[in-house]
């Protein structure tokens, strides 16, 4: 699993694989390695984070690298209303995580930036 050295989006599957006693290779990474090595395909396959590689293939998005390490972790349910239920709350906490300023850093600098301009 390659995400930068924080939490962020990755502490979740990071908290699940080893929760379920799931072995991964956690890489950790500057934002400068990030940045320099981007639009590098072979690593980033869509220039974004995390990253989780099984075998040649590499998956992104963490929310389906959060729900296949579930299963794996045995922490996902089997049953469709159930598993529905965990896709629900889980995508609640994403997007608030998206949305919400607090977690979002494009919504910190956007209002950094707003109350720079306004004081």
């Amino acid at each position: 699993l390659t995400y930068l050295n924080t939490g962020g989006r990755a502490e979740a599957i990071r908290l699940v694989f080893t929760i379920g006693g799931v072995p991964f290779e956690d890489r950790r990474i500057s934002q400068a390695e990030f940045e320099a090595n981007q639009t590098d395909h072979s690593r980033f396959p869509t220039e974004q984070l995390p990253v989780l590689d099984i075998g040649p293939k590499k998956y992104t998005q963490a929310m389906a690298i959060l729900r296949y390490a579930g299963k794996l972790a045995g922490l996902y349910p089997f049953d469709p209303r159930e598993a529905l239920a965990i896709d629900e709350a889980l995508d609640h906490i994403f997007e608030v995580y998206k949305t919400e300023p607090a977690f979002n850093k494009t919504a910190i600098i956007t209002a950094a930036a707003a109350a720079a301009r306004n004081s």
